[in-house]
């Protein structure tokens, strides 16, 4: 009998151990994110609302409507929110996502023009050295504008010549080349490739601390790839426990107090072969490269120059290869027209817009040179 008290006892002490084990677990953890949501964050340097006119609200409507000197609301409102996006590739960074009504991507992520089937696309694909290839961000792949008002549409018409549109939405220098390389690996052999380039290029390089060819693509990353997936891999015993721990809210304040701001990185530079992917300092960059380079923008448009130059040596050398001839353009920079309607004041006002400034005039200072 007294075994059994003994053991009442026992059990009655853990399980007390275990619920006021438990109690204090809870309430750290809710004083964390108590704390944590108490903590001022860095102002983002991206802030569409307040940089932006939305293009699908009334003012952004009224605006396109004088564009396109139309009247159909429905037309205009799907122009501009019903675009493809982009989507995860298991080669390329990321691609072109899938076709909607008004936007028209086939076969390998061209975007076909006005009566072109996929068939059309993959007959001229395989004719060697008839066709222009096009490459570009969502400038050339035409965001907001129908099929056939496209930079590879108009080019068309105007060489009479067959403009194949590969433009992927946030592709820059870096993913182009490899894009390009992509479709030679794949027996494609255009006689022309005109790379159409520029803005992206500067948010590429403004977005991290790594070297000129290691630059990631921060879209790219977040695409269904958050941090815990890159860091835990997929599910499993033996990391789902590590996953969980890392999603309380006593570890992310912990990770939010050591985090260092962005100050601290104007100078650093990180060598890719040397270092792991440091996710914090990634989405640090992302979201604050504005106060990061507004006071390194030559040297930030030195590594543009400097990539810009040896992709042109590669791409000479390539084409010699290859046969086919490259033309690569500078685009116009619709964030810097003075006249922009879609572009608020706060955006004219800000540091971004004065690292775009400097940086590209640099770049346009370097081709006339």
């Amino acid at each position: 009998m007294a075994k059994l008290k003994d053991l009442a006892r026992l059990f009655q002490t853990i399980s007390s151990m275990l619920t006021v084990t438990l109690i204090l677990f809870l309430l750290v953890n809710v004083a964390a994110y108590l704390l944590f949501l108490s903590l001022e964050e860095e102002r983002p340097a991206v802030s569409s609302g307040s940089w932006f006119v939305d293009p699908s609200s009334p003012l952004g409507l009224s605006i396109r409507a004088r564009i396109f000197d139309i009247d159909d609301e429905e037309f205009l409102r799907e122009l501009a929110s019903g675009d493809p996006g982009i989507r995860p590739h298991p080669v390329l960074h990321f691609t072109q996502g899938l076709a909607t009504p008004l936007y028209s991507v086939g076969v390998e992520g061209v975007r076909r023009e006005p009566g072109w089937t996929d068939q059309q696309v993959e007959a001229r694909l395989m004719e060697a050295g008839s066709h222009s290839f096009v490459f570009g961000g969502s400038t050339a792949f035409g965001h907001g504008v129908p099929d056939g008002e496209t930079v590879a549409a108009h080019l068309g018409g105007i060489r009479e010549r067959v403009h194949l549109n590969f433009a992927v939405q946030a592709y820059d220098a870096i993913r182009e080349v490899d894009l390009l390389l992509y479709l030679l690996r794949k027996g494609y052999r255009p006689g022309e490739v005109i790379f159409i380039d520029g803005l992206n290029d500067v948010t590429t390089f403004a977005w991290s601390a790594y070297g000129p060819h290691d630059k990631p693509r921060t879209q790219g990353l977040l695409m269904d790839r958050g941090e815990v997936p890159l860091i835990f891999g997929y599910p499993r015993r033996g990391n789902m426990g590590s996953a969980f721990l890392f999603s309380l809210p006593v570890v992310q304040l912990a990770r939010r107090l050591s985090r260092p701001t962005s100050d601290s990185f104007a100078t650093l530079s990180i060598d890719a072969s040397r270092q792991p992917l440091d996710w914090p300092q990634l989405m640090l960059f992302y979201h604050h490269w504005d106060r990061i380079q507004a006071s390194r923008t030559s040297q930030l448009a030195d590594e543009l120059i400097d990539q810009y130059r040896s992709r042109s040596r590669f791409l000479t050398q390539l084409g010699k290869a290859f046969s086919f001839q490259t033309v690569t353009v500078l685009q116009p920079i619709g964030l810097l027209e003075k006249e922009q309607p879609f572009l608020k004041p706060a955006f004219r006002e800000s540091k971004a817009r004065a690292v775009f400034e400097a940086v590209i005039e640099r770049v346009r200072e370097a081709i006339r040179l």
